[in-house]
């Protein structure tokens, strides 16, 4: 669990049973705010063009830098299912974590997943923006609802996935800006 203090960031958690709103909703919003000149680190998922229209098929985006990263492990024509390729997912994950040195005005995660569940993944990253007063915007499915409230531990704002409502919370926190409500 997170220890907060006075000065802990604002999390806001987007709670869904499945992920394709989310994805959707986080890619306009990171790319609005980034267009606005806001400093983001994190992650978005971001489905991809594919011939076979694999559910599989999707890349993460890292904000801070616009790199791509492929999520799937490539598993053959025939494969049935997905499998997540952890060795690229885990240096993602360091890459957000070091991004967090440049004081990003945010920090957005897709998905507090099944990794960030088990106590890896992205799970650092929201650790050391909450020690560096960093605002967090996270993706949480339902069937992890119960451990990303464990580990924050903290009272959090939840929204649904629509980018306008969530672009207008994370206008409200971003330090520095004029429509930046009081908290």
């Amino acid at each position: 669990m997170i220890e907060p203090d006075e000065s802990s960031p604002t999390i806001a958690a987007i709670r869904v049973e499945t992920g394709e709103a989310l994805d959707d909703a986080l890619l306009i919003v990171s790319q609005t705010l980034q267009a606005e000149g806001i400093p983001l680190a994190g992650a978005v998922q971001r489905m991809l063009p594919a011939p076979r229209g694999h559910r599989c098929d999707a890349d993460l985006l890292l904000l801070a830098n616009g790199q791509s990263v492929t999520l799937p492990e490539e598993r053959g024509e025939g494969a049935r299912g997905c499998r997540l390729n952890i060795p690229a997912f885990e240096a993602a994950t360091e890459v957000v974590r070091q991004h967090l040195a440049d004081h990003p005005a945010l920090l957005i995660i897709n998905r507090f997943g099944k990794r960030e569940a088990l106590g890896t993944g992205f799970r650092p990253a929201i650790a050391e923006a909450v020690e560096r007063g960093i605002p967090i915007l996270v993706g949480v499915p339902e069937r992890n609802w119960e451990a990303f409230c464990a580990f924050i531990g903290m009272e959090i704002s939840v929204l649904p996935p629509e980018a306008q409502t969530i672009l207008l919370w994370c206008r409200s926190v971003i330090p520095g800006r004029p429509d930046q409500s009081s908290r």
